[in-house]
């Protein structure tokens, strides 16, 4: 098993390739059933960046497949998958909100992309996994950037708040580790 790393890599490259080729047209949700003239709010960009996110959530699950796994190159490959997984999904929702600027249903566009934000605040924590923090954080700013550029909230009081809970966080964060007890130096010496 020395050698399987190339193949693995091959193998991996092949499954996001040729899923995002399938999600380059929209036909991911077509062949599952989807069909535009059944939702008049889908329309052919609407697919097509939902068949991204689509394929961000497969590799959201393949990642968590394959990061325990005995072998040294799938869990090296679960972190691709991870990175995979957070710019298809995170990338395909914000640039369909950005894109559906003054349509009807970007309300919903934007509930899309902020509850996929939320799904890596809550799964970067609890699965100890670093790059999905930051990618959700980073979504979080850029979530923000979002709900203003699209006239969604009122600016000033949207701005304050956000800075308020941020200084809340930050001092509760610090103050939670003050508290935390330390270990003791177990050399023995000073």
């Amino acid at each position: 098993m020395r050698w399987a790393l190339p193949f693995h890599l091959v193998a991996l490259a092949v499954i996001i390739v040729a899923l995002d080729i399938i999600a380059m047209s929209g036909p991911t949700l077509v062949m599952l059933g989807v069909k535009a003239s059944a939702y008049p709010w889908l329309d052919t960009r609407r697919l097509e960046f939902f068949s991204y996110a689509l394929n961000g959530i497969l590799f959201l699950l393949l990642m968590l497949a394959t990061e325990n796994a005995k072998s040294l190159d799938l869990r090296r490959g679960s972190r691709v998958f991870e990175a995979a997984a957070i710019l298809h999904l995170l990338g395909a929702l914000y640039r369909n909100a950005h894109l559906h600027r003054g349509d009807l249903h970007v309300r919903t566009d934007v509930a899309f992309y902020l509850s996929a934000v939320l799904l890596f605040l809550v799964l970067g924590p609890w699965r100890s996994r670093w790059r999905m923090l930051m990618g959700a954080l980073g979504g979080v700013a850029l979530g923000s950037h979002l709900l203003l550029d699209l006239n969604l909230v009122p600016r000033k009081p949207f701005v304050l708040s956000l800075g308020a809970v941020g200084l809340v966080v930050a001092l509760g964060a610090y103050i939670y580790l003050l508290m935390v007890p330390r270990p003791k130096d177990r050399s023995g010496g000073e």
